[in-house]
């Protein structure tokens, strides 16, 4: 008879549990969705700092190479500055080319009604 009494008293503890779990109010849930939530927005400001941070490295990789190529640029532009200046022009087609300096009287300027002029 004891043992009846324990058995039934376990099965009515059990029951107030269910209860207990299923009438559940919002004033006792609340503060697990509210910490919840904080640590939401915790992992979300972490993650947008860690993305900025990401970003901000591939702009200074990307101005890296922009600044390279724009000195290539300007390397380009003065070696073509020498290879094209008059005097350099001159000394190649005179010792490679073999071409001497017009004298007077070579070049003959035409006019657009097609008449030369004198030089």
């Amino acid at each position: 008879m004891k043992r009846d009494n324990v058995m039934w008293i376990g099965v009515a503890s059990r029951q107030t549990q269910t209860r207990e779990i299923s009438s559940l109010t919002w004033s006792d849930i609340a503060p697990f969705f509210s910490v919840a939530i904080i640590a939401a927005s915790l992992f979300f400001v972490a993650f947008s700092k860690m993305e900025v941070r990401r970003m901000g490295y591939g702009v200074w990789k990307l101005s890296r190479e922009e600044r390279s190529l724009r000195d290539q640029d300007r390397e380009v532009t003065v070696r073509l500055a020498k290879a094209t200046r008059p005097e350099r022009l001159a000394l190649v087609a005179e010792s490679r080319l073999t071409l001497r300096r017009a004298e007077k009287g070579q070049i003959i300027h035409m006019t657009e009604s097609g008449l030369a002029l004198e030089q």
